[in-house]
């Protein structure tokens, strides 16, 4: 758009309005400083191929989408739909992920070099990739918001099956709900020495080998008012798996109490900490369904502060 606050939109949705990349190239580039101003809206970008953002690649530039569907895009390398890099933002509204993979990670999309995001109303659904992150891979410190969307049947390989999140960033998920995603390690999040905030989400039917839902390293992660129900890990941690001098809090107090429900694993069916690192975990005000205080549900027991559970 070369810079210009331009509002590109179809005139009946993006049902009937599609732009079919053929696998040949990407839907959008937008590299030339735009703004929020500039706007794309009611489209469909499918069968994009690139190696860096499939469908659309943003470069120091920071455009809105509303009412998109990203769908069947590829990377060759990272980010599925969509590549931030270079201090971009990306406002996403009502908005839809289906199908969409990389050949290494962010199998959805990628934001990185301290690019931001803000998503509301957005839907992921399958999208895969065989490295880290099956939905989005996110680095830097500048601050991303997810509020009021549905992530499903989304997987990665590797690490985080939803989120894969490094290098201080700082992400706030709100009201969301987590259901049947996969990975090797971490069906929903891996976060490593990076901070996040989840509040009033659902995290229900994820699966990995070790941690559940969360396979956390370094990271200072705080969950209020979540449920956890019906996830499993293969081995270690059904729900969480820490490591590393994690700095944690789940509920903490009376008023953003979690539930714990039905979740399995071989080892700490809800919460489990490697013994040799020392950081206690605050799991205060949870409630544990179906469990005794034993290593059945939390291993070691000692690194967990239950107080009021």
């Amino acid at each position: 758009t070369l810079g210009k606050a331009i509002t590109v939109r179809s005139e009946n949705g993006p049902e009937n309005c599609t732009i079919d990349c053929e696998m040949m190239a990407r839907g959008f580039i937008i590299q030339t400083q735009e703004t929020e101003n500039t706007i794309i809206m009611g489209i469909n970008i499918s069968q994009g191929s690139a190696d860096l953002g499939g469908a659309i690649h943003v470069n120091s530039a920071a455009p809105h989408f509303n009412n998109c569907t990203l769908q069947n895009n590829h990377a060759e390398s990272s980010g599925g739909a969509v590549f931030l890099e270079q201090g971009s933002g990306l406002t996403l509204t009502d908005c839809r992920f289906l199908d969409n993979d990389s050949g290494y990670m962010g199998g959805a999309m990628v934001c990185s070099q301290d690019s931001s995001m803000s998503l509301d109303f957005c839907t992921f659904t399958g999208n895969h990739s065989p490295g880290n992150g099956g939905c989005m891979v996110i680095t830097g410190q500048e601050p991303v918001s997810i509020t009021n969307c549905d992530f499903s049947g989304n997987s990665s390989d590797q690490y985080g099956g939803v989120l894969f999140m490094q290098g201080g960033a700082n992400v706030a998920v709100d009201t969301c709900v987590f259901d049947s995603n996969e990975a090797r390690y971490g069906g929903v999040m891996h976060n490593v020495t990076s901070e996040s905030e989840f509040v009033n989400c659902q995290f229900l039917n994820n699966k990995a080998e070790n941690g559940g839902v969360v396979h956390d390293l370094s990271s200072m992660d705080t969950y209020h008012s979540c449920t956890f129900s019906g996830n499993e890990a293969r081995v270690k941690g059904g729900v969480f798996f820490f490591d590393y001098y994690p700095q944690t809090v789940i509920s903490g107090s009376a008023d953003h109490t979690c539930y714990f429900l039905d979740n399995i694993a071989a080892c700490g069916a809800d919460l489990f900490h490697t013994s040799e690192y020392t950081n206690e975990i605050n799991a205060q005000y949870s409630s544990f369904n179906g469990h005794t205080k034993s290593n059945y549900w939390i291993c070691p027991a000692d690194k967990f502060d239950l107080a009021q559970c």
